[in-house]
């Protein structure tokens, strides 16, 4: 085990989609990840949970994902794909420099409005925000994460 002056919170009987917008916090947050891989990965931030009321969101990242121990290029596109029609996820995409580190249950993210569906969303007069997530942190990194399924 690590042993540093870190608080540690293992998410390992997470049961829901949440997200760890990376920051100094004193806390780091621990998951199993890449499904039959069962690699170990943590990092440190605040943790929210993303409100996925129909589950769809989960589901969607979580059947792309299955064991997964890398993502690609082309991955990267399909779960923008999923993220942006969800009005939950919409302000997040994958982070394309991290797509080595990212796996099933554990896909770092970039957290701002993507400039693609900003237009669209003012024209429709929606906030690019959901209203009962988190404000105030300005563009910044994260990581989505959830139950691995082994």
């Amino acid at each position: 085990m690590v042993q540093d002056n870190k608080k540690r919170v293992c998410l390992y009987g997470l049961d829901q989609l949440a997200l760890i917008i990376i920051c100094d916090s004193g806390v780091i947050y621990d998951n199993q990840t890449a499904g039959n891989s069962c690699l170990q990965k943590n990092e440190e931030g605040i943790l929210t949970v993303i409100f996925d009321d129909l589950g769809d969101i989960l589901k969607s990242l979580a059947e792309f994902t299955i064991n997964k121990i890398r993502l690609t290029e082309s991955d990267a596109d399909e779960i923008n794909k999923i993220l942006w029609n969800r009005s939950a996820t919409r302000m997040l995409s994958v982070d394309r420099d991290k797509l080595d580190e990212s796996v099933e249950a554990w896909i770092y993210v970039d957290i701002s409005p993507n400039e693609e569906l900003v237009k669209d969303i003012e024209e429709k007069g929606e906030d690019i925000y959901p209203t009962y997530e988190f404000r105030g942190f300005g563009r910044c990194k994260g990581v989505l994460t959830w139950n691995n399924s082994d």
